[in-house]
């Protein structure tokens, strides 16, 4: 049985977010990502693709209308995404851009793979 596979994004690279995958025992699995208070993780700019295809969020994006950049689909707290089909092959494509809410810095994207096995 798969087990978990955890990273951590360093705040240097693409801010204090921390995703996990979770095999679900059923042969798919869940990524989640944490998202600590008083920031904020770009809906529009990070994804989830597992073995090239794209997984939808699980998780309903909020709207900020941003002085700056405009309207904004932005998670709080967490965002999750349900992958349904998880082997000892698949490899998943992380992709996270946020945001610190509080001094107002965005962080550049940072893309990681995770693989299975």
């Amino acid at each position: 049985m798969l087990g978990i596979l955890a990273l951590a994004l360093s705040i240097g690279s693409a801010g204090p977010f921390e995703a996990t995958v979770t095999a679900d025992g059923r042969g798919g699995a869940e990524v989640v990502v944490a998202i600590p208070e008083g920031y904020a993780l770009c809906a529009d700019r990070s994804k989830v693709m597992v073995d090239g295809r794209g997984i939808l969020p699980a998780t309903p994006m909020i709207i900020k209308d941003d002085p700056v950049m405009g309207l904004e689909h932005l998670w709080r707290g967490e965002a999750r995404f349900q992958i349904a089909s998880w082997t000892p092959a698949s490899v998943a494509t992380i992709t996270l851009q946020g945001c610190d809410e509080i001094q107002m810095i965005c962080y550049p994207p940072k893309t990681l793979k995770i693989s299975a096995e």
